[in-house]
């Protein structure tokens, strides 16, 4: 990733899942709401395994499974988290716009 050494690489892959999990908690506790918390984890979680998926370190502790799980199939998890949470904006706004509708 960043350096040649595997252990370097996993200190920063457990940093930015860190950072992404600091940035998660203060949407959630800004928002209060659980899939727009979810999904912003979700990708940049995702961001952080991306950027280091060609790396050696996933062969040297034979983790292969986390570049199939992140190229394959991970993306396809955001999309859906995406989809929920645009579903949920949707049925916010309409519930909304329907209370303030027989307010006179």
């Amino acid at each position: 990733m960043f350096w040649s050494s595997p252990s370097r690489a996993i200190d920063i892959i457990i940093i930015l899942l860190l950072f992404s999990s600091a940035i998660s908690l203060v949407v959630y506790s800004k928002t209060k709401k659980k899939i727009l918390s979810a999904f912003v984890f979700s990708l940049l979680s995702f961001l952080s395994l991306y950027l280091s998926i060609d790396s050696r370190i996933f062969t040297i502790y034979h983790l292969e499974w986390i570049v199939v799980f992140t190229r394959n199939y991970w993306p396809w998890l955001n999309v859906a988290l995406l989809i929920l949470l645009i579903i949920s904006l949707i049925k916010n706004k309409n519930a909304k716009a329907k209370e303030g509708g027989n307010i006179n």
